[in-house]
């Protein structure tokens, strides 16, 4: 596994968000036309305008390897794999051959309900027939609930339910519970 390092934050601007969104697409349009099997991405949910922070590095290097232990547990083949981390945040793409994107993403769900740092996680997958990602809602399982409340995470960030600060303490908290418990299992 490739550890991507912390470098300085820098801000971002919603035009450098939208364009890496864009270059992301094209990226996962480009390696389903060109291997036509199952696509796995990964970014983090990072709210805000500091999208490369020790925080979001720690995030994307533990979904990486929980990722990457999953697929040797699967024995799935990667036919493809790109790390990086433009200022717009981290990004991680895995070509999968011969599984079906259904299957994955069920395991990947899974993957990130069972996790203590998986809701801060978006893990797509796509399926290489149709390109399209496959949704919780396809899979009749019930989509993500808000990090503070029990609300539809969906309804609260686009009613703006709760402030920037409140959704990035707790995502603070939630990773600081995680080092610490990893600090004294590590001990």
């Amino acid at each position: 596994m490739q550890n991507l390092q912390m470098t300085n934050p820098t801000p971002i601007t919603l035009e450098q968000l939208l364009t890496a969104r864009e270059h992301r697409q094209e990226r996962q349009n480009q390696l389903l036309q060109q291997y036509h099997c199952t696509l796995i991405s990964l970014t983090i949910n990072m709210p805000g305008k500091y999208k490369l922070t020790q925080d979001s590095y720690l995030l994307f290097n533990e979904a990486v390897s929980a990722i990457e232990t999953l697929i040797r547990k699967e024995k799935w083949s990667i036919l493809h794999q790109y790390l990086h981390a433009p200022i717009t945040g981290c990004e991680g793409f895995w070509v999968i051959a011969d599984h079906e994107a259904i299957e994955i993403k069920r395991s990947l769900i899974e993957l990130e309900q069972q996790h203590q740092l998986g809701r801060l996680w978006d893990i797509d997958v796509f399926d290489p027939h149709t390109g399209i990602a496959i949704s919780r809602k396809m899979l009749s399982i019930e989509p993500r609930t808000c990090l503070i409340c029990d609300s539809s995470a969906k309804a609260c960030a686009r009613s703006q339910q709760h402030t920037l600060q409140q959704l990035l303490k707790v995502i603070h908290d939630k990773i600081a519970n995680y080092r610490h418990i990893h600090t004294i299992a590590d001990k």
